[in-house]
């Protein structure tokens, strides 16, 4: 994405990402950034806001001690809520000129190939305990989200609430059968899992589809797939292609091989190789959205290490590890976690706060104000697809957006994927004409009622 995508070739030709990791961005001279700002460098010594400042603060900084300053980023990053951090990428219109939703939806890359991929567990590490309920996820979605409008707080919940409260056995989901990540996993069940799965999906599972998405179609070279081997967290697929071979308790090392080989033949050869399967074809959301699911059967129950902290974890463990590779429908894995991901790329920018810092003080704190052909992210009065569907979906229909049309992913099959894309279809055309005439709701009655070529009753 540097520079607009701008560089092609110049640097590389191919790419690799794992659990790509995407945060909300704000412009870099918002408030929140500047917030943080302020804060990191009143706890290094560097800002007073009672006192006129009389040397730059960036200079101020710059001149500190590294401990100090160590200190001072500890504090700011432990003030935010479980699973954010405070210093992370910021759109500065030069060298990150636009969101990763936005600039992956334009196509505007460098490099021609990339291969990139997700873990299956990827958000136990990052969210708080005790959601229990209905009521501590909505608090966690709006914490998660604050910006959001209540419709848009409505619209996340149907998409992610769990099918139950869940209290039953932890283990992990086939993906394309049975209990899906939506209220099941190896970690958690039931609302706790749903947001463990919500974080999960919009900060690494999410721009992982995007990326290979972009990359098919406009390079026709974007390739995609999910390490499940459990525990299948965040950073545990790291042994598997850096090694050491046979030295990990649930990994045989003929899988660990096979990872590798798959990072060699796509580095050396621009060919997405995975041994025992077919040439992994471009990922393409949302008919040609194919990804590799490795896994492995076999083993004997035992104990790996989790890490960072190297804490034990239950798994089938060698002798016996057999690698079990497949290609999956990425699209209706997990029950329609593609049609998830296109909903998080059409509200992505609402979580870009648009509050621009007044030029006085952001001088003072260093920050330069020049033409960096900042835009604003987010429109309120542009509806985007989050709002068409929310509109449509929960306020004009009065029912849960779930219960109306994403009952239909959990069958496996394209055809269940084509059947929700059809309904949204339909939800956004009525939705446009309620949104232009909110007066006039029986004209999107007939517009259903010929979408839809059956008769429905208005309710009243």
């Amino acid at each position: 994405m540097a520079y607009g995508g701008t560089l092609g070739t110049s640097l590389f030709q191919n790419s690799i990402s794992t659990s790509p990791y995407s945060p909300p961005q704000y412009n870099y001279n918002a408030q929140k950034p500047t917030n943080d700002y302020i804060a990191f460098a009143q706890l290094a010594g560097c800002y007073n806001p009672t006192i006129p400042a009389t040397s730059s603060v960036i200079t101020c900084l710059r001149n500190k001690d590294t401990l100090i300053l160590q200190q001072a980023n500890s504090v700011v990053s432990a003030s935010g809520i479980v699973g954010t951090w405070a210093f992370v990428p910021v759109t500065d219109g030069v060298y990150v000129q636009q969101l990763p939703s936005q600039q992956l939806e334009s196509g505007s890359l460098n490099g021609k190939k990339h291969l990139t991929i997700h873990n299956a567990e990827e958000g136990a590490l990052f969210v708080q305990p005790g959601i229990v309920d209905a009521d501590s996820f909505k608090s966690y979605v709006k914490l998660l989200f604050p910006s959001f409008s209540p419709v848009e707080i409505s619209a996340v919940l149907a998409l992610f609430s769990p099918p139950s409260s869940g209290s039953g056995l932890l283990f992990p989901t086939a993906g394309d059968a049975g209990a899906t990540a939506l209220g099941q996993s190896a970690f958690a069940t039931g609302y706790q899992q749903a947001a463990y799965n919500l974080y999960a999906e919009v900060t690494f599972i999410c721009p992982s589809y995007w990326i290979a998405d972009s990359f098919s179609r406009k390079k026709n070279g974007g390739y995609k797939y999910q390490y499940s081997v459990a525990p299948a967290m965040h950073t545990t697929d790291v042994a598997a292609y850096f090694g050491p071979i046979g030295g990990i308790p649930n990994l045989s090392p003929q899988f660990q091989r096979d990872f590798m080989k798959i990072w060699g033949t796509f580095i050396t050869s621009s060919v997405a190789g995975i041994p025992g399967l077919p040439i992994l074809p471009p990922f393409s959301l949302p008919w040609g959205a194919f990804m590799a699911n490795l896994n492995q059967t076999g083993g004997v129950p035992g104990m790996t290490p989790i890490p960072p902290v190297g804490a034990p974890y239950p798994a089938n463990v060698q002798p016996g590890l057999i690698g079990d590779f497949s290609l999956k429908n990425a699209y209706t894995w997990e029950g329609g976690r593609g049609w998830r991901c296109q909903f998080w790329k059409s509200v992505a920018a609402k979580e870009a706060d648009a509050w621009k810092v007044p030029p006085k003080i952001a001088g003072s704190l260093g920050i330069q104000i020049g033409d960096h052909k900042a835009v604003r992210l987010y429109e309120p009065r542009n509806m985007n697809t989050l709002g068409l569907v929310a509109t449509a979906g929960i306020a004009r229909f009065g029912g849960s957006l779930y219960e109306d049309s994403f009952v239909l992913p959990d069958r496996p099959g394209f055809e269940a994927g084509y059947l929700v894309l059809r309904v949204l279809e339909i939800y956004i055309g009525i939705a446009k004409i309620i949104t232009s005439n909110p007066t006039d709701g029986a004209t999107g009655w007939k517009v259903m009622h010929q979408n839809m070529g059956q008769k429905l009753q208005s309710p009243k």
